[in-house]
């Protein structure tokens, strides 16, 4: 059985390969996955706080690893350590604390980085016409850039919509992705590319 018949996707040095054995595994990430797409898509400002509390929490670990290392070496760099550890423990306790403000400033930050990478993808592909795929560079940055203005556009009160949406379309379409590579390892012969 070759590896596109068992259903395969390959994504630079990552590859996800599900077998016959395997394929049911697959089969419940992926509906989990759609599942949780479609509840951030449907409820997009309960997944960026749930997402900013993550990285709250996330920093608040950081933070006191930090902390903790800079006290137990004591060697050099003990106070860039400490530095550090506090401005991590500081800003994980504010998103905590004052969740909206973190959801507003990771918005402005994502609307930021969509239209600085589009209009760098944009440039890229202007500048290579000559290669194979130019084409759809230039339609991912001009949509970059598209997004990147339209959320800065309607910012602050896009906070509470874009990130969880856009979580959510990446968790449907990664589920989606699962359940059809398990259903074509499940039955090899019916989805078979060409």
């Amino acid at each position: 059985m070759n590896a596109v018949s068992e259903g395969q996707v390959s994504m630079g040095m990552m590859s996800v390969q599900v077998t016959r054995d395997s394929w049911k595994w697959y089969l419940a990430l992926g509906i989990v996955l759609a599942v949780t797409g479609g509840f951030a898509m449907v409820f997009p400002l309960g997944a960026a706080y749930g997402i900013e509390v993550f990285v709250g929490i996330l920093l608040l670990i950081s933070g006191c690893a930090y902390m903790i290392n800079a006290i137990a070496s004591r060697k050099q760099g003990f106070v860039w350590q400490l530095l550090l550890g506090l401005l991590y423990l500081g800003v994980g306790i504010m998103l905590l604390v004052y969740p909206l403000s973190g959801v507003v400033t990771l918005t402005l930050v994502l609307g930021i980085c969509f239209l600085v990478s589009g209009t760098f993808k944009s440039v890229i592909a202007l500048a290579s016409q000559k290669s194979q795929g130019w084409g759809m560079l230039l339609v991912s940055g001009l949509l970059g850039i598209i997004l990147g203005i339209l959320i800065l556009a309607s910012w602050p009160s896009s906070s509470e919509w874009v990130i969880g949406l856009l979580v959510g379309i990446d968790l449907l379409f990664a589920g989606m992705t699962m359940i059809m590579l398990a259903l074509a390892a499940r039955n090899p012969g019916s989805m078979a590319m060409a």
